[in-house]
């Protein structure tokens, strides 16, 4: 697997930190997770398609732009 160096913000590397303290996870796996849903937007998008958040009842609560 491909190794890469990257610099982030103090604030991101917070919020890395205590998204994978709180899944009991490590840094790398909140990373690999977050370039999952990158590529299911990047896939969408290509087709023409948005990501949203709905709620319990699959309501429209926010439609996620640039992503």
């Amino acid at each position: 697997m491909p190794r890469m160096t990257i610099e982030l913000p103090a604030d991101v590397n917070e919020l890395i930190a205590t998204i994978a303290k709180r899944e009991g996870t490590n840094k790398i796996d909140v990373v690999r997770r977050t370039f999952a849903i990158l590529k299911v937007a990047e896939r969408e998008r290509e087709k023409g398609n948005g990501l949203a958040i709905v709620d319990g009842d699959k309501k429209l609560v926010a439609r996620l732009v640039g992503v």
